[in-house]
């Protein structure tokens, strides 16, 4: 499942992830942020942390088949860590938000994958990196990178 990503770094209206691929990056198979252009070129003195970062709504989407031979099986996608908050669709449906920013999330996409060997699938993961509350939300010390990134 990990390359052949595509991402673009604003909110999406309609059905999630499937907005043609107009504007939409493929940035391959790596861990990735979007705040890897902006980040760390503003500073404020006394704590202030990491200032001028792009915080909000970015989508990815990732479009699989698989064969028949994996029909009645269990499917959980796996993210190493998703900064902040997520929500996950597949074929269109939703099927969970997750909210840590900093954990491994799993996802139980089987209701809703087409295991026929031919059919489409499209998995969109509509990310927020804005905080609103949620943990570890301090620019001093963990600024608010957005994206699915990897602890490495």
């Amino acid at each position: 499942m990990d390359p052949g990503w595509m991402f673009i770094k604003q909110d999406q209206s309609g059905a999630p992830g499937y907005n043609g691929q107009r504007d939409w990056l493929d940035f391959g198979q790596h861990a990735h942020t979007y705040n890897d252009t902006d980040s760390f070129r503003g500073y404020i003195s006394h704590s202030g942390g990491d200032h001028g970062l792009y915080q909000g709504a970015a989508w990815y989407r990732k479009h699989f088949k698989v064969p028949a031979t994996f029909s009645g099986n269990k499917f959980i996608v796996e993210f190493e860590r998703i900064r902040e908050t997520a929500t996950f669709y597949i074929n269109g449906t939703s099927v969970g938000t997750f909210t840590d920013g900093v954990s491994a999330v799993g996802i139980d996409i089987t209701a809703n994958v087409k295991a026929d060997g031919t059919t489409d699938n499209v998995l969109a993961v509509a990310v927020d990196n804005s905080g609103g509350g949620e943990y570890w939300n301090a620019n001093a010390t963990n600024p608010s990178f957005g994206g699915l990134v990897a602890n490495r």
